[in-house]
This record gives structure tokens, sequence and C-alpha cells, in this order.
């Protein structure tokens, strides 16, 4: 049978993944700050909105492709397909975010959901209720299977590296169009063979208009996911002596250890790329995020930056030293006396701060 799209369902489809993708780079980083009970709910509702939003992706382009007769979907089989997807990325989100994150983990990782995305793929596939045969190309479905996982490694690997917001826009169209790319193929791969031979069981199953409906609420929670995600709090610019009052936990690592840092058990911190150095009394650990978000996380908590590559805690300032236009500042640390150079722009808030 020939099988014709819907353009507008297509382009929803792809709309869908891009906002799933762009959910996923929040989440992420949100997971890299969360500690013990808020990383495990962080955890599934990062599972929850990027396995639900590509399972949207999916069943919006199973909408989108037009068949010359009648079609429903079993529900239970309906049902497993999103599950399997939801599943698949928890385990992979869990392995990929446990501990120190490494490329062979990132790898491990993204075969796992991309066996989990074409997973979902056929079991949505095998739930279609109508007077045909399916049938696939092995071939073809390998070539999905294959761009699954690139895309999930792509998405992985971003997810951990990509800070700026401003960068995650354009990530998250390359990962969108590389999930919508795994539906299309593997939807390149079957052939529908019309027959009267095939008995209808509707017993369970629902139609394409429920089904519609159902897709337009999970594409709509993917969508106001992502802005809540994308907004900040409306408490956001609350008195910093209340904000300091809360215990902050910054998830730092070092070795095979995990570890959560409290603001006044930082010294000092320095940029590394993507990356930040965290410098306590004893030890320098590796943490995920930024020095810029990190600045706007601990400003509240008397941190002051002193220079575009370094965040100090003032608490912990010993000396002073200017140098013309500029100046340094020793930090206390058993490491020995840490010497971190003022910014010109810098120098009188430092000043001011430390009342000189």
């Amino acid at each position: 049978m020939i099988v014709e799209y819907d353009p507008m369902l297509v382009s929803l489809s792809i709309l869908i993944a891009i906002s799933a993708a762009y959910t996923c780079f929040h989440l992420v980083d949100r997971l890299s700050v969360a500690h013990s009970l808020t990383w495990k709910l962080t955890l599934v509702a990062a599972s929850f909105s990027i396995g639900g939003g590509i399972w949207a992706t999916h069943f919006v382009g199973m909408l989108a492709f037009q068949l010359p007769i009648n079609v429903a979907y079993d529900f239970q089989e309906t049902l497993l397909s999103a599950l399997i997807a939801i599943a698949f990325t928890a385990f992979a989100l869990y392995l990929v975010t446990f501990r120190i994150p490494t490329l062979a983990k990132t790898f491990y990782s993204a075969v796992l959901m991309g066996c989990g995305i074409w997973m979902m793929h056929y079991i949505g596939m095998n739930a279609i209720i109508a007077q045909c045969i399916v049938q696939y190309d092995h071939l073809w479905a390998f070539i999905a299977l294959l761009i699954g996982i690139a895309a999930s490694f792509l998405a992985l690997h971003l997810a951990l590296s990509v800070k700026s917001r401003w960068e995650q826009l354009p990530a998250a169209v390359a990962m969108g169009l590389g999930i919508a790319s795994l539906h299309y193929t593997g939807m390149y791969s079957t052939a529908f063979i019309a027959t009267e031979a095939v008995p209808l069981n509707v017993t369970s199953s629902i139609n394409a208009s429920v089904m519609a409906v159902v897709i337009t609420l999970a594409a709509f929670g993917i969508f106001g996911s992502t802005f809540l995600l994308a907004t900040p709090s409306p408490r956001a610019p609350q008195d910093a002596t209340e904000k300091a009052q809360e215990r902050i936990k910054l998830k730092v690592r070092a070795a095979s250890r995990t570890l959560y840092l409290e603001a006044e058990d930082i010294r000092f911190i320095k940029a590394n790329g993507r990356y930040s150095d965290v410098t306590t009394e004893k030890a320098t650990y590796l943490c995920d995020l930024s020095i810029s978000t990190l600045d706007d996380m601990l400003t509240p908590y008397d941190f002051l930056r002193v220079h575009r590559s370094y965040l100090v805690n003032l608490a912990e300032i010993v000396s002073f030293s200017p140098n013309k236009d500029r100046g340094v500042i020793t930090m206390n640390s058993v490491l020995g006396g840490q010497d971190i150079p003022i910014s010109r722009a810098k120098l009188e808030t430092v000043k001011n701060r430390l009342s000189l």
C-alpha cells in the first residue's frame, strides 16, 4: 500500500523531539548538582520527560503516516512501548551521571538508550491494528538502530559538556533531528500489505482520534516542562540573607568518589574549560558546572568573582596585595599559599568587600 504523510504532524513530531532534547540538557545539568533523594527524584523526572518526549515523537510520527484503510492501536502494546522508552532512558541517565562521567560510560549509556528507543519504535509498530500485514526490511531496521545509538551518544555527550543555553539550542536541534531520523528511517524499513485475512481485535484498541488527544497532551507536557526549566523561578530575586540560610550541596568528583560540598568548605574555584576545579582546605575536585553557573549559585554565600577564571570565598582570604591597577589575594589552604590574581575590573569591588 502507498503511505502518505501529513507534513504538519511530521513537523510537530520533530518539534517534540527537539523539545525533549532541550529538556534533556537541563535535567542532566540538574542531576550534576542534585544529591541523595533530590538526585533520585530528578532522575525520575528526567526519565519521564525525556523518555516520554521520545515516545511522543514516535507516536505523532505514527499519526502522521496515512494508509488507505482504518488503523487503530493496541492499548497494552502502546503502553509497553512508552514504558520501555522511559525505563531505558532511566538506566542510561543513571549510568552516565553516576560518579565520574567518561567517554566509555557515555558510549555504553548511548547503546542502552538507543536500543530502548529502537525497541519502543518497533513495539509501537506492532501495536497497529489494521487489515494489513506489516513487513520490515532488516537492513534499514539495523540502520535505524545505529541512528538511535548515534543520536543518543550525541545527546548524552552534549548534555554533559554543553552548559550555555545558547549552545544548548543548536545542540537540541541536532539531537531532535537524530531522534526523528530513527523514527522515519524505521518507517522507511516498513511495508504495509493489504489483506482481508487478518482479523481485527478491537477489544483493547484505541483509535487514532484518542491517540491524537493523548499525544497532544504529552507534547504540551514536554513543551511545558521545557518552558519551566528555561524560566527562572519567581523567587529567584529573594534576599541574599534568606538564600544564604539554605544549605547548598555542590556535587564534585575525585577519582572514583563523588562528594557533596557545602559552601563554607570551599576555598576558591578555578575555571577548567566547561568545567571547574573546586579547592577545599585539603584537596581539589572536579565539578561539572561552569564557573559562571557556580558564580550565580554561590554569590549569596559570600563568594566573589575576582577574575574571569577565579571565584573565591571571601571568608577564606588571608591577605591582599595591590599591584598598580590590579592585585593579588592569598587564600587559606593547607595545600600552600594560593595566590589568586584580581582583574582590573574587579579591583575596586574586592577592596570594598574587604573594607580596604
